[in-house]
């Protein structure tokens, strides 16, 4: 028996995962649940990749990391502390991630990862301090020292 002559025209099918011939329904884009759940994570991370988009885990563990390295290069936790911007970048510090920033009087901008803070100085040096107004954690209308 032959096709009608309207199935010789459609193009063939193919998994948009992997390649293999699509024997059924019209609309169906993959062969089998395991392909389009990997085409559906592939695209995903494509997207994310493209974007920039970071999930929270991934969020929250950068800011871990910056808020670490501040305390590690500002060790005795000083209001001021001078450190090399290219040392603090080679360790491993984000500069894109902050938990907030302020502009002080004379136009600076201060960021901060939670108490601790960073200002940008000229040739490549930053100034780390801790906010000592933030070192103090509320719990439940009571005041918490660290």
């Amino acid at each position: 028996m032959m096709k009608p002559q309207d199935e010789w025209d459609k193009p063939e099918r193919l998994c948009r995962e992997c390649g293999k011939k699509l024997l059924g329904r019209a609309d169906q884009l993959f062969c089998n649940d395991f392909c389009r759940n990997t085409y559906n994570r592939h695209q995903k991370r494509r997207l994310a990749e493209e974007t920039a988009d970071y999930t929270e885990e991934t969020i929250i563990a950068i800011l871990k990391n910056n808020h670490l390295l501040l305390r590690s290069f500002n060790k005795h936790q000083a209001a001021e502390c001078f450190v090399d911007k290219e040392k603090l970048y080679k360790a491993g510090f984000n500069f894109n991630f902050c938990t907030g920033c302020y502009l002080e009087r004379d136009g600076k901008l201060r960021y901060y990862c939670f108490e601790q803070t960073w200002q940008e100085l000229p040739y490549g040096m930053l100034e780390l301090g801790v906010d000592r107004d933030r070192l103090g954690l509320t719990c439940s209308g009571r005041n918490v020292q660290l």
